[in-house]
């Protein structure tokens, strides 16, 4: 009787420790901006990375101010995403949290995919292209004369990489309005090759395929706030999140220190 006492005892120390480990919630509260508009497209087709630069409205006005951004690239598999930012990682949208909470512990635990990072005069446009040039045969020219022809492989490159279009306008009160238009392109590995017969022998033809996602947004952060953009998958169902942080630079002042 002792031991099944004992046994129940054992039994009931482990639930209750179970209990105590399991987490409360994600580590990070994401705060959604419900004034923040985001657009998501993708696709996967035969174009690679367009190296056309998004265009925005023109700003008319003075520039007062410029703005020291960084874009960083999160990918973490579906459970990690979730005990990070819970479950709004899956959903497309834009969040908030305290820059400060980005702390390198809690960043450290997702893959950092790239962090680029671009100053802005006000109102002006920037980009960051960040791209692998990949090389592949796309065909064979023939030429010569009679009974002799020759074959050279035609080489074609297609792009894969991010492209991050933005502009940085003051808003009303203590806060940034973003405009941010960003491209995700992969190339899918291994490139599909193609046997065709030429003159006698096996020649070998490649068509590549991307997958492509985009998402443009537009609305204002506050400051000490790091936007958080959501919503790209990988192919692998791996999940991508967007930080956004940027820090404003008073010119006037600078140039009062310079001075």
């Amino acid at each position: 009787m002792k031991l099944i006492l004992a046994l129940f005892a054992a039994v009931g120390l482990l639930a209750c420790a179970c209990a105590t480990t399991e987490p409360a919630g994600p580590l990070l509260t994401l705060e959604p901006v419900g004034d923040f508009k985001v657009e998501y497209s993708g696709e996967i087709g035969a174009a690679g990375l367009d190296s056309e630069l998004p265009l925005y409205t023109a700003f008319e006005g003075k520039a007062d101010y410029a703005y020291a951004i960084e874009v960083r690239f999160l990918r973490a598999r579906p459970e990690v995403a979730k005990r990070l930012f819970g479950q709004r990682c899956l959903e497309i949208g834009a969040s908030t949290v305290p820059a400060g909470e980005l702390t390198p512990e809690i960043v450290s635990q997702a893959k950092l995919v790239s962090a680029p990072r671009l100053t802005v005069f006000e109102g002006q446009q920037g980009a960051i292209v960040i791209s692998n040039e990949i090389a592949y045969i796309s065909g064979f020219g023939i030429s010569g004369g009679g009974a002799t022809r020759v074959a050279d492989p035609v080489v074609n490159t297609v792009l894969d990489g991010l492209l991050v279009g933005l502009r940085a306008v003051r808003a009303d009160g203590k806060g940034l309005r973003l405009s941010l238009d960003m491209t995700m392109a992969e190339v899918v590995r291994p490139i599909e090759t193609h046997e065709v017969k030429l003159f006698g022998t096996t020649a070998q033809v490649q068509t590549p395929l991307v997958y492509s996602q985009r998402l443009k947004a537009d609305g204002v952060v506050g400051e000490a706030k790091a936007l958080v953009l959501t919503g790209m998958l990988g192919r692998d169902n791996d999940i991508y999140v967007v930080l956004i942080t940027g820090q404003r630079v008073d010119l006037d002042e600078e140039q009062t220190k310079d001075e």
